[in-house]
């Protein structure tokens, strides 16, 4: 008999001042294990966390009392049950408030010890939890990561349990991003169980939950498992995804609470010959008194998978994508004109940024457009074929391009693609000027204690593991041809381009040759102007950064957008608001009155000692740039090297 089961729950929080329920539920739940595993065996009964209210000894008395009951109306030996602590499981009674947030916030500033893991006031918030997992587990408390081995017949299981709430203290929205477990507890923990048939992880708190440090270890880890299992997200019903190496099976069990409406648990099946997986996700109904199939991914509550081994360039894509995610989402806060001028008070990416508008027809033709559908950057991934967008100058092109990349950094188990912006201004004049680009970008951007090759790269992009995001693509005339050498090497990589709109200054005639210039192309957008709610989100978010901006001054900005024909783009908007609380009656005329606003604005906060002086001050500050724009200009490029600006400052007079 090779078919193996294992029951995974989560959060019942057991509360001896309230009805559970437990009664109820125990005669169900048992039936409805024993009929859903009557072909093979059961070896793993797993409690992802939460299993009390509180961890008082009122609770645990109740709440163990249920466990040993079904373990052994299931003939299973008490060490078959794997419980790891939640949240719910600290003694909010022994949690001094005032030490806990000092202690969070100097081990997330400088880092954390053994000594800091065995003080008083951290082990006894968890001291009953460890005492009853003696039934069950020696887990010593200092271990943050434990690992234990159950032989099944042949088979050897190896179970990792990962303590995530040893720092909790009952405030779960002050503690997320915040949790911190060394990755030698994981190393070591990992290696103990190495060489078993299936390994299994155990964790209450969701990977997100983690310091960034933390997860991103945490994230490179798990793909070594088999099966991850979490608790903590209150589901009503059972969320299974596979890991993008296509090998590790994440499962975030239902509550198991019948306090609420609605609660389950989930089986997963197995067996040790195939690399099928079925996960069962079963619903207590209770005016049926009974456990049904959770509908909610199909008709019969069944999921199934095919765990595949050693998918080695998966892994791969993987690995890229994790270890290049920070660097990515560093480099994006620099894309805001607002963070020049508020270092101090910068925001991030997502404080910042509003996403445009989107439509399969341009702005000028809306009686073509569908008012009951709106475009979202999901339209652009629902399949493998490549995507043009159009947008007017200074409309936010460049932003939603990396917009697009972090989309895909978010949701990389979704789309299993590493996302690579490029500004195509900056391509080189030679045959493999993406793929250097490519190969570049990824390097610059994969945390130092991590590595790979050019050649590994190159495989990546042979198995098609890229999104390619070509921004400014018009503005580098041999873009076309750089591309179609690109795809000729590598070929099914997805590709999307950015171009500028500049139809009002074209002819009928060229405007109907620039819409039959994508016929090729199977997905066009176009990015439309920003509108009045866009302007008052954008104005909503940076209210921290100038208090200036009212309502009222919110209108006469609009206004002033209709009455001197500005542009309603990004650009424009965040360089007004950026410059108001500077000068809290500005109105603008026109764009190069605003540019010229805000360059005084920036360069006076560069060096405010600079204003006394009579010597260099802003007029000789302005002219300066202009010259250096004109050389710019002449060399028709946006950049220039070190050597040539040192040169260019020797000219000047």
């Amino acid at each position: 008999m090779n078919k193996r089961y294992i029951i995974h729950f989560s959060d019942f929080h057991f509360d001896f001042k309230k009805q559970n329920g437990e009664t109820e539920i125990l005669e169900s739940l048992i039936k409805d294990i024993k009929e859903n595993c009557k072909d093979g065996k059961i070896i793993l009964l797993v409690c992802s966390g939460d299993l009390v209210q509180s961890g008082s000894v009122e609770n645990y008395e109740r709440a163990i009392k249920f466990i040993l009951d079904l373990l052994d109306k299931l003939s299973l030996d008490p060490k078959h049950f794997i419980y790891v602590p939640g949240n719910h499981e600290v003694d909010l009674k022994q949690v001094d408030k005032d030490f806990s947030k000092a202690f969070t916030e100097r081990i997330m500033r400088e880092g954390l010890s053994l000594e800091d893991i065995q003080k008083d006031n951290i082990t006894k918030r968890l001291s009953s939890f460890f005492e009853y997992q003696k039934f069950f587990s020696e887990w010593p408390q200092e271990k943050l990561a434990f690992s234990k081995i159950i032989q099944c017949e042949d088979s050897t299981y190896g179970i990792t349990m990962v303590n995530s709430a040893w720092n909790t203290a009952g405030n779960s929205e002050y503690e997320a991003k915040k949790i911190i477990i060394p990755r030698d507890f994981f190393i070591d923990s990992f290696q103990e169980i190495e060489a078993c048939d299936k390994k299994i992880l155990v964790i209450h708190h969701p990977i997100d939950w983690f310091e960034d440090y933390c997860a991103l270890e945490l994230e490179n880890l798990v793909s070594k498992y088999d099966f991850v299992l979490f608790g903590h997200k209150h589901k009503e019903n059972i969320v299974a995804t596979l890991h993008m190496n296509e090998s590790t099976l994440f499962v975030y069990s239902p509550k198991l609470d019948l306090s609420d409406n609605e609660n389950g648990y989930t089986i997963i099946g197995f067996d040790d010959i195939s690399s099928e997986v079925i996960t069962n996700g079963r619903t207590y109904i209770k005016t049926r008194l009974a456990y049904a199939p959770s509908t909610s991914f199909s008709d019969d509550g069944l999921q199934h998978y095919t765990l595949l081994k050693n998918n080695s360039l998966k892994q791969l894509c993987a690995n890229v994508i994790i270890n290049t995610r920070s660097g990515f989402y560093q480099s994006l806060n620099s894309l805001f004109i607002v963070n020049l001028l508020n270092k101090d008070k910068g925001k991030s990416f997502d404080e910042l940024f509003v996403s445009p508008e989107i439509n399969k027809v341009e702005e000028i033709n809306n009686e073509n457009r569908s008012e009951d559908y709106h475009y979202s950057i999901a339209d652009v991934f629902k399949d493998e074929d490549d995507v043009v967008f159009w947008g007017k100058k200074e409309s936010g092109k460049t932003i939603y391009a990396n917009y697009i990349a972090k989309y895909v950094y978010d949701n990389y188990q979704k789309v299993r693609k590493i996302p690579v912006v490029i500004d195509c201004q900056k391509l080189g004049n030679y045959k493999s000027a993406i793929e250097k680009m490519i190969v570049s970008t990824i390097l610059d951007l994969i945390d130092s204690d991590k590595s790979i090759k050019k050649e590994e790269i190159c495989t990546l992009l042979k198995n098609s593991f890229f999104v390619l995001i070509l921004d400014n693509f018009d503005k580098n005339p041999k873009s076309k041809f750089l591309l179609d050498v690109f795809k000729e090497n590598y070929p099914k990589n997805k590709i999307i381009i950015f171009k500028e709109r500049k139809l009002a200054n074209l002819s009928e005639q060229d405007k109907t040759a620039i819409e039959n210039i994508d016929t090729k192309v199977p997905h066009v957008f176009f990015i439309d102007s920003m509108s009045k709610h866009g302007i008052r989100m954008l104005a909503k978010k940076l209210s921290d950064l100038n208090p200036s901006i009212e309502d009222g001054f919110i209108d006469k900005i609009i206004y002033s957008f209709s009455v001197n024909n500005i542009p309603r783009t990004p650009f424009a908007v965040s360089l007004i608001l950026s410059i108001c609380n500077e000068k809290g009656n500005y109105a603008p005329t026109n764009q190069a009155k605003i540019l010229q606003a805000f360059i005084e604005n920036i360069l006076e906060r560069l060096n405010p000692d600079e204003i006394l002086t009579k010597t260099f001050n802003f007029e000789n500050k302005e002219r300066f740039l202009a010259q250096f724009s004109y050389f710019l200009f002449e060399k028709k490029t946006y950049h220039t090297s070190e050597e040539e600006f040192s040169a260019f400052t020797k000219k000047i007079p």
